[in-house]
């Protein structure tokens, strides 16, 4: 089996993961400076954090000296711990391919932090969330998305592709 990838669509893909990677960072920098706090985070991911832990996540969280009931009570210690804690600036990130069958490393890439870059895509990303532009069609090479994709009847990136390309058909018929 090859244990390489390559091509248009994995330049996208690594374009994406590089992207993620840079999220973190600033999520988790966020999380540190106490920028990102936890009522936020608890009602954005709609988590129940009153809920008591089940014994043997108690037994394993005891063993690692928390004695905590709850999720709510780890993320209090967490984020106490975040508070106090000294951690050096990341700028420079590494993200580790793994071949999927038996997760062995097929690669990795260095990934320099670059903020204004990244902030300035989640801002184009989310406008679209916001309702502040339109949807844009995927590159050509990724087109095969569309077939799983909720909204493939509707799309109007799809219907000008096909339009283009029965243009471009019949200008071929043409010559």
């Amino acid at each position: 089996e090859e244990r390489h990838c390559a091509g248009a669509t994995q330049r996208i893909r690594q374009h994406l993961w590089r992207t993620w990677v840079s999220v973190y960072k600033l999520l988790f920098e966020a999380l540190v400076k106490g920028q990102l706090k936890k009522d936020t985070i608890v009602q954005h991911l709609q988590l129940q954090t009153e809920r008591s832990f089940g014994s043997e996540v108690m037994l394993h969280a005891k063993k690692m000296g928390l004695f905590v009931n709850t999720f709510g009570e780890l993320l209090d210690l967490i984020f106490l711990n975040l508070m106090y804690i000294e951690i050096p600036t990341i700028d420079v990130l590494k993200i580790e391919y793994c071949y999927q069958a038996d997760a062995s490393v097929i690669g990795t890439e260095v990934v320099r932090f670059e903020e204004k870059l990244v902030v300035k895509e989640l801002k184009h990303y989310c406008s679209f969330w916001k309702g502040q532009r339109e949807a844009q069609g995927v590159d050509i090479e990724e087109a095969w998305k569309c077939r799983s994709c909720d909204f493939a009847d509707i799309c109007q990136w799809r219907e000008k592709k096909a339009e283009e390309a029965v243009e471009r058909n019949r200008a071929n018929h043409r010559k």
